[in-house]
């Protein structure tokens, strides 16, 4: 199963402005364990905790669905900071994805 989750606000006026956007994949879809994708926020509203809000949201969608599992992520290199600050660990070595160097992390769920 993939779950999307878009993190969003609708003013008085029914405008939609959103903030950010995840993909999240049940056990054996991208990954043996369940995964985290196209975590991204919108340029505007970086650096304001909403990377880590709607990243928190997958985490806790996947371990509702799949309490048993750890999480792993594609992460962009760049990035490794931030995903560490979050629990994930490194795993493997760096690779070239869409051109940009990433590296797979790991959320071990089991000591939840």
């Amino acid at each position: 199963m993939i779950y999307f989750l878009i993190l969003y606000f609708v003013n008085r006026f029914l405008d939609i402005d959103i903030f950010g956007f995840l993909r999240a994949f049940s056990p054996g879809i991208k990954y043996e364990e369940s995964s985290l994708g196209r975590i991204t926020t919108v340029m505007g509203y970086r650096n304001k905790g909403i990377g880590k809000k709607i990243t928190n949201e997958g985490v806790s969608l996947l371990l509702n669905k799949y309490p048993d599992n750890n999480i792993v992520i594609s992460a962009q290199h760049r990035l490794i900071k931030f995903y560490q600050e979050l629990d994930f660990k490194e795993r493997g070595e760096v690779y070239l994805e869409d051109d940009i160097d990433h590296i797979e992390m790991c959320l071990d769920c089991t000591k939840r």
